[in-house]
């Protein structure tokens, strides 16, 4: 999955200054800046977060830590920004910086608390399946959805697998430290005749034909990044793909010029269907939520049967 974004590994540092002040009963903006750096699981490159002493390397992981919180806080915040007296921002040096209302604030440390005392790993699981369009309304299923009780699930599985023309693909699952971006992928790789060229080669100058061999990969992707969140939510971005290869190959044939006249050789055209999603999800951990993947080459729909969870660390 080459076009998805930029991963992001486990450990994202995030300097401690100060603390967070609310907006005052005026409306008056006070800048402050949230403490993150006493949650565990970015304790290890917290120290020596000082710009004019850190290394560049570590500089940029600082940066980018703290905006990946920044970018959690701004989706997820309660309630959301409405003021132009609100705000939410970072700077290079790995601050967060925040003006908002006392709610808001108090909806910040909250997740802040959460998240430095949340010791558990998420698993994701997302199970592949195609199913024929004209068969998701007899399922009762014409869009996304969620299911929050996990004992709904089985139910649903065993729906479709007693469905004709269903078919189970994969079900792949990662678990992930929170913030933690993951991917796996289940892949086959299918060399073809692209196409032809004439070389000359040695004895008696004779010109051989030499086929070009192209590659492509078909089957599944998926990409997590699970945030805990008060509540016991967990805030989820995903992004999926599948590759479908149509079979078998379509020939085609084209004339090569050779000193002996022209010769006819064939190579391989093939059709290959892109099916792909990108949703943030909001879910209640355990809860399993369905997406309906609607592709535009296909009669048939994918649907991924994904469920989140917290689990220990081992």
């Amino acid at each position: 999955m080459s076009d998805l974004a930029e991963r992001m590994g486990p450990e994202f540092p995030a300097r401690k200054i100060g603390t967070s002040r609310p907006v005052g009963p005026k409306g008056t903006a006070e800048r402050g800046v949230p403490v993150l750096a006493d949650i565990p699981l970015l304790g290890s490159l917290f120290t020596n977060s000082d710009p004019k002493t850190a290394s560049p390397e570590h500089a940029t992981q600082v940066a980018a830590g703290t905006r990946l919180i920044e970018s959690t806080v701004r989706r997820h915040l309660t309630p959301q920004i409405s003021d132009p007296h609100q705000s939410i921002g970072s700077t290079q040096a790995g601050s967060l910086v925040f003006n908002g209302t006392r709610a808001q604030h108090e909806w910040l440390k909250e997740f802040l608390t959460h998240l430095r005392s949340y010791d558990k790993l998420v698993e994701v699981e997302a199970r592949f399946v195609r199913v024929p369009g004209e068969r998701l309304k007899e399922l009762g299923i014409e869009g996304n959805s969620v299911f929050p009780k996990p004992e709904d699930v089985p139910t649903l599985l065993e729906a479709l697998k007693q469905t004709p023309k269903v078919e189970f693909m994969s079900a792949p699952r990662v678990v992930v430290l929170p913030l933690q971006r993951a991917s796996i992928s289940v892949l086959d790789q299918v060399r073809y005749v692209g196409d032809w060229r004439v070389e000359t080669v040695e004895p008696g100058a004779q010109e051989v034909l030499v086929p070009e061999i192209e590659e492509l990969e078909t089957g599944l992707a998926l990409d997590v990044r699970a945030v805990p969140l008060p509540g016991e939510k967990l805030a989820l971005t995903l992004e999926a793909q599948e590759a479908r290869l149509a079979r078998p190959l379509v020939p085609f044939t084209e004339k090569l010029k050779t000193k002996k006249g022209e010769v006819e050789v064939a190579i391989a055209l093939p059709d290959v269907a892109i099916q792909r999603v990108q949703t943030e999800l909001l879910l209640q951990d355990g809860s399993t939520a369905v997406l309906v993947v609607d592709p535009s080459s296909s009669k048939d729909r994918l649907v991924i049967v994904v469920t989140v969870r917290s689990v220990a660390a081992k």
